[in-house]
């Protein structure tokens, strides 16, 4: 069976693994790639403006095992598109999940009135967050809300900017070609 456009040989599991952490082709191109697909994602600016915001947002909580679920279920019901919501997840990373859960405790303790702890990063455990769940979970979660909220809206607007100048544009550079064809 002739196979176009595959590799002979099939990556491995550690290849893909490494990849999550540090992209073989490296961040400017894997950043490059990620907005073009955002980019030329089919829809209104409305929908890929909150499918963006929704991911951006969910990947600044401190739901890191439901980031996924929560981004489509938000993208879904602001009514924009699922795909760029999970694409956009990928702003909470192995990179940035220390800096979220940081400053999501940082804000929730202040918005709480508690004081900071003098250790900013507690060594959390299971046994910790088993004896008194509330004391990390409450603060954490308050401060992934605001802070998620917050994001949202930083992120709708620009990208819902973009995408409406994106398709002008790409309208501009066609229509001589759909005019030609009539």
């Amino acid at each position: 069976m002739l196979r176009l456009f595959q590799r002979r040989r099939r990556r491995g599991v550690g290849v893909y693994a490494r990849d999550l952490l540090w992209p073989s082709m490296g961040w400017r191109r894997f950043l490059r790639l990620l907005w073009l697909r955002v980019a030329r994602i089919q829809g209104s600016p409305h929908n890929i403006g909150a499918g963006v915001a929704s991911g951006f947002a969910l990947g600044a909580t401190p739901f890191f095992g439901l980031q996924f679920l929560l981004s489509a279920t938000l993208a879904w019901a602001c009514r924009g598109n699922i795909l760029a919501a999970l694409l956009c997840t990928f702003v909470s990373n192995p990179w940035t999940y220390p800096l979220f859960a940081w400053w999501n405790l940082w804000l929730g303790e202040t918005l709480i009135g508690a004081a900071m702890r003098e250790d900013p990063l507690p060594e959390i455990s299971v046994r910790v967050l088993l004896d008194n769940p509330w004391a990390l979970l409450l603060p954490m979660t308050l401060g992934g809300l605001v802070t998620g909220t917050a994001v949202w809206f930083l992120s709708y607007w620009p990208t819902r900017y973009i995408a409406a100048a994106y398709h002008r544009s790409r309208m501009r550079r066609q229509a001589p070609q759909l005019l030609a064809r009539h």
